[in-house]
């Protein structure tokens, strides 16, 4: 152990190193002086191998930074051409691809409309072929009919003939018998006719003397209820007008009351807004008189200044 607190080693090198520094060899000592100068000789060449070795190392450290610096430009050149390409074939690609497209919609819309155009013409020659084959029918089919109609007219007219020669028998026959019908009624009818005017002359007559008789009899008991029921009527107007007599006087009387009391109430209230009033304006008066002498004062200031 040194004696600075410095740890010298197993082999004490450092003692070993200043021995051999501080050791001279004498004039004689041929294999001292060469070993000393071989050592120095090493040591020189040690240091210049180590002082070489550092700056071959920062030479290839600076010329490794730049190659890396120049192959980091190159690949970002490279990248940025390659995408450039990229976009560009992509471009051309979508380009190619809306032309294709469009050409084949536009093939498309033309192939549909040859096809509509071919289904139009196919159907118009079917509507005219069908039309002229409805019109040849239309004509048969009316002939037919014709030749129908003039046949069932004719069996038509036969019917009605016929019909109307049996309705003349039979109008004739029943015209006989409602004659006859007619006759012997009206012989039974002009009998009842005559019996029953007897009877409704007999049946007025009595019911004459009886509704006069009724009428004499409902006569007098309804003059006995109108003269009671007036009698009754005048008691009972008497008695509801003095009833309301009264209830106009004691109406009356609360009135003049309320009237008294209600004006007594109102001269109160007027008193005291007239006194309230009174305050107010005598507190406006004084309010305004105190204004008007800070504005003459302020006034007064003002033209002092001037």
């Amino acid at each position: 152990m040194a004696k600075s607190g410095t740890n010298t080693g197993l082999f004490n090198f450092q003692s070993i190193l200043n021995q051999f520094y501080n050791w001279t060899p004498g004039e004689d000592d041929t294999a001292g002086q060469a070993l000393k100068n071989t050592f120095l000789a090493d040591n020189v060449q040690t240091v210049l191998n180590n002082q070489m070795a550092k700056d071959l190392a920062y030479s290839n450290a600076e010329i490794a930074t730049g190659q890396m610096t120049d192959a980091a430009k190159l690949e970002l050149a490279n990248t940025s051409i390659i995408m450039e390409d990229e976009f560009n074939y992509g471009m051309q690609k979508m380009g190619a691809e809306y032309d294709y497209q469009s050409k084949f919609a536009v093939d498309e819309a033309n192939r549909n409309l040859n096809a509509a155009a071919q289904a139009g013409d196919i159907q118009q020659n079917q509507t005219k072929l069908e039309g002229e084959q409805n019109r040849l029918n239309i004509a048969s089919q009316g002939r037919e009919e014709i030749k129908q109609i003039g046949a069932q007219g004719q069996v038509d007219k036969a019917n009605i003939n016929a019909q109307g020669n049996v309705d003349i028998n039979k109008i004739g026959a029943q015209g006989q018998v409602d004659k006859a019908n007619i006759n012997a009624q009206g012989n039974v009818d002009i009998s009842k006719i005559g019996a029953q005017g007897t009877q409704d002359r007999a049946n007025i007559s009595a019911q004459g003397t009886q509704d006069r008789a009724n009428i004499t009899t409902q006569g007098g008991v309804d003059i006995s209820k109108i003269g009671a029921q007036g009698a009754q009527d005048r008691l009972n107007i008497k008695g509801q007008g003095d009833q309301d007599v009264r209830k106009i006087d004691a109406q009356g009387y609360m009135d003049q009351a309320l009237q008294k009391v209600k004006g007594s109430e109102d001269r109160k209230t007027i008193i005291g807004q007239g006194d309230q009033d009174v305050r107010k304006m005598k507190q406006q008066t004084t309010e305004e008189g105190k204004t008007a002498a800070r504005q003459s004062k302020y006034a007064r200031g003002l033209a002092g200044m001037f």
